[in-house]
């Protein structure tokens, strides 16, 4: 349903360079009348042959019903999602193929027509530390480059008027980390700006904020040249991302994140991070994990299995609503990744979430990066006695093996409920994560609003934490994620009746208690015993 136009461009230097990333956008004239913007070419091309968007399908976008802004947000967060938060692995799995998913490239034998590569200028951190990170990005039309560096906000230095042929920058990330998407201006109306003549990501209606830019050169390749250059000063916001192209307006500011990050160094060093991300329910949580990736990597300079905290204080900001307050600690060889990717994953679901609009005021992170690893396994479990008495309390030992260091012992005094009957009960003890497997209750039981899911989060288990669970055979039910160990018979007959009710679960076991035993170490393994309860 859409139209192009295929066409040769001539003269030396495009013969030379070719159709370089970094054009799209570039107004076409055909008999002195603009026909539109130049858009798709093909890679590895020996002529500068290229698609060219219709200016008519452009004009399109700054219809009165398409100046509405609108933060663009994905499909609500299903289960499989969510139930990541108990997966590390999941949580990187997503991350790997967030970008990539979404905008597939042809991989057949014919060479695909496709839409200019886009420049993404970068400074504040190295990509290059990263591979993966670069080759996501370039799989989702992307060609990362480092940024020449440019006039900041605020600069004495005026910003050049945009007009049909001026480079324009779409800032992503501002701040200490600046992140921004390369294009070219085709068209100008009064105060509205028409650019790129292919889709940014897509997005459909958004708040970005919209930059002058400058070009120092083109590196010419022989897969694509491409612009090297950088942003300037806002000039505008562009408020719509379609296939013909974007659209924005001179004048408006857009309404961004603000990030805080203190990073603690080896020997006590602290770098200071701030910066702001766009407001754009899909992109913004990928941006977050490839700037505390990317800081992650390049501070930490790639130690084999280094551990990262995330301190206490570290807190995503939400409006009318209970804040989320991250507290963990990750040691080993994906220790970097995790860490920079479950905060990013948990401002996705909330981003995501089905149940209302959460607004993000702002994200504090305070992380500190140790180059040791720091963890130690459960090596055995015992209490002071095996048998006791509802209201009487047992002494559990936990004996804990470090990575080469001396063993030690922790102790946690356990307090039988009075109500508790006579019979076998289990003593579980391990790390948050495995117990957290074997909770499933909570993880088949859907959070049903934005209050509850808030929860949920700020009740993740940390990996820093000796666990203890006590449970027996024996009906629980879940309601709403909330658990009744002792509903009265007469409740749990009713919650029986055959109807469905995806509100409510029933486990096999009943949860006595859960408590926890601080430690310096992540903790690794499982042990569990039987205690008997005797009137």
């Amino acid at each position: 349903k859409r139209n192009m136009f295929l066409v040769r461009i001539e003269g030396e230097t495009i013969q030379k360079l070719g159709v370089a990333a970094g054009m799209s956008g570039s107004p076409v004239y055909l008999n002195g009348s603009l026909a539109g913007a130049l858009a798709y070419s093909w890679s590895f091309s020996k002529q500068p042959i290229a698609g060219i968007t219709p200016i008519g399908e452009m004009l399109d976008l700054l219809a009165p019903d398409a100046s509405r802004t609108a933060a663009a947000n994905p499909a609500p967060v299903p289960a499989t999602d969510w139930n990541r938060l108990f997966s590390p692995e999941g949580i990187l799995d997503f991350f790997d193929r967030y970008l990539s998913s979404r905008h597939a490239r042809s991989t057949g034998r014919a060479v695909p027509l496709r839409s200019l590569p886009i420049p993404l200028t970068v400074s504040g951190l190295q990509l290059g530390a990263i591979p993966a990170l670069q080759e996501e990005l370039r799989m989702a039309g992307f060609l990362p480059i480092p940024a020449a560096g440019g006039a900041a906000a605020g600069s004495d230095t005026p910003a050049p008027k945009l007009e049909p042929g001026s480079a324009v920058a779409v800032k992503l990330i501002r701040g200490d980390v600046q992140v921004s998407a390369l294009g070219t201006v085709t068209y100008t109306e009064g105060d509205r700006v028409l650019a790129f003549g292919h889709p940014f990501l897509n997005l459909g209606p958004t708040d970005l904020p919209m930059a002058a830019a400058e070009v120092q050169t083109i590196i010419p390749s022989l897969a694509t040249s491409f612009k090297f250059g950088n942003p300037l000063e806002e000039v505008g916001v562009f408020q719509q991302d379609r296939t013909a192209g974007i659209a924005g307006r001179l004048g408006p500011v857009a309404d961004l994140i603000p990030v805080r990050l203190d990073l603690t160094l080896p020997g006590g060093r602290v770098r200071e991070y701030r910066f702001e991300l766009i407001r754009t329910g899909y992109l913004t949580p990928y941006l977050l994990y490839m700037v505390l990736n990317g800081i992650l990597n390049t501070e930490g300079r790639g130690f084999a299995d280094p551990t990262v905290d995330i301190q206490e204080g570290s807190t995503i900001l939400l409006q009318g609503q209970e804040n989320i307050v991250l507290k963990n600690r990750f040691s080993g060889p994906i220790s970097t990744y995790i860490s920079a990717a479950l905060p990013a994953f948990i401002l996705h679901i909330l981003m995501a979430n089905e149940y209302e609009p959460a607004e993000i005021s702002g994200i504090n992170l305070r992380l500190r990066y140790d180059q040791e690893p720091h963890f130690a396994r459960i090596e055995r479990i015992w209490c002071d006695r095996g048998t006791v008495r509802p209201g009487e309390s047992v002494t559990l030992s936990v004996a804990l093996r470090p990575f080469r260091e001396a063993g030690y012992t922790r102790t946690l005094e356990i307090e039988i409920p009075e109500e508790e009957p006579p019979g076998r009960i289990l003593l579980q003890v391990g790390n948050g994560l495995e117990l957290s497997h074997r909770d499933y209750g909570s993880r088949d039981s859907p959070p049903r609003d934005l209050p509850q899911l808030i929860r949920l989060i700020n009740h993740l288990r940390s990996n820093d934490k000796v666990y203890v669970f006590l449970t027996r055979p024996g009906r629980e039910t879940v309601i709403r994620g909330e658990r009744f160990s002792h509903l009265p018979p007469s409740k749990a007959s009713l919650l029986l009746e055959p109807q469905i009710n995806e509100d409510i679960l029933f486990l096999p076991e009943r949860r006595i208690l859960e408590d926890s035993i601080e430690t310096d170490h992540v903790i690794t393994g499982h042990r569990s015993l039987v205690l008997v309860v005797r009137q």
